[in-house]
């Protein structure tokens, strides 16, 4: 009985380890993802930032006009 509970466990660690692993290369791909179509940014149209933070004043009144 003792054994069956130690192989329960252990493929239980398993499985937590392997949903673990799946979860991580999941959010890898999907910022790949995203990042290969477009969608990484805010919407400010600038392709290396993340959350508006590079914008200029000139880059602002640029896409105003």
């Amino acid at each position: 009985m003792l054994n069956l509970l130690t192989v329960a466990g252990t493929i239980v660690s398993i499985a937590v380890g392997v949903v673990a692993a799946g979860l991580v290369v999941f959010a890898i791909g999907y910022k790949i993802w995203c990042k290969k179509h477009g969608k990484s940014g805010c919407g400010c149209d600038c392709s290396s930032c993340g959350c508006c933070s590079c914008h200029t004043k000139e880059k602002k009144e640029e896409k105003k006009q």
